[in-house]
Formats: C-alpha cells, structure tokens, sequence
C-alpha cells in the first residue's frame, strides 16, 4: 500500500478533481425563465463583468434546464457585436465546455454551463449588446425563443449590454 501512496495523492485525489455537478444549487446572479424550442429553459445567467478592454475575457455561465428529453445536439453562441456592422466577442460551443451535450441532457436538471468569451484585440470602444441563443450546428437554425407566457421573442436573446473601453 504505501508504494501506491503517492501514485493515489498525485493521480487520482488531487486538489483540483473537479466535480461534474453542483452539489448545492448555485446563485443565479442574473435570473430569466426563457424556451428556447420546445423544452429547454434558460433559467438565468452570471458574469463577471460588463466592462472590458480589448484583449480580455467575459466569464458567462449559462443555467439552463429542460422539461423533456432532447434528441438533437445544440450548440450555444454568445457574441458582442455592434448589431450590422461588427463582431467584437464570440465564443460557441456545446454546452458545459462541450462535455454536456443537449442530447444527454436529464429532464429538470439544473446545466451550469460556462464560456471564456474573448474580446477580440481590435475591437472599438462602445457598448454592445451581449446576445445568446443556441443552434443545430449540422443544419444550420437557431432555436425560437419564447417568454413564459409564450410570447416569441426571436432567435437571439440579448442578455446585458458590455461597454468596451479604449485600449
């Protein structure tokens, strides 16, 4: 035993073992009750700032849950952009860091679901909508959103607006 010790400590109980899920639901800082489709709920959002300069990285975190089994994988946009004109931030992906695709998804469990988005170095100074919204990445469309009432609010949700500063 003792010759495995460290091969234990050093492999397999690390400080840094990461937990797949929560174990206490989190604060949600920025709640929302929106669909996206037929059964995915945006339930609310977290970041950590709303101004930045070019070069650095939004941290988002996503909370998202469904009422039914999902049979299609989606992917998740967020991008900052000057709405006609420009892109200044985007970062897709699966979610949960593409390890939690929508098609594993259990009905009514709570996906914590984060993004680095990286504001691109040549971005201009202003405020910009931060908008998210989620995809099927083979076939191209957006989810519909909804409100809860059921009120359609189109294929993007803008979330806050991010003011980028002069570099």
């Amino acid at each position: 035993m003792e010759a495995y010790e460290p091969w234990f400590d050093e492999m397999l109980s690390s400080p840094d073992f990461p937990l797949d899920y929560p174990t206490v639901l989190p604060t949600i800082q920025h709640p929302l009750n929106v669909r996206l489709g037929e059964s995915i709920w945006l339930k609310g959002y977290t970041i950590d700032r709303t101004t930045v300069k070019p070069g650095d990285t939004i941290l988002l975190t996503l909370y998202w849950t469904t009422t039914a089994n999902i049979f299609e994988r989606y992917s998740v946009f967020n991008q900052i952009l000057e709405p006609g004109v420009a892109m200044y931030g985007q970062r897709d992906g699966e979610p949960g860091c593409d390890r939690l695709p929508t098609s594993k998804w259990k009905v009514n469990e709570l996906v914590v679901d984060p993004y680095r988005i990286p504001i691109f170095p040549d971005a201009k100074a202003g405020t910009y909508p931060l908008i998210t919204g989620m995809y099927q990445r083979e076939q191209g469309y957006r989810l519909e959103i909804f409100s809860a009432d059921g009120r359609p609010l189109g294929n993007q949700l803008e979330l806050t607006t991010i003011t980028i500063e002069p570099p």
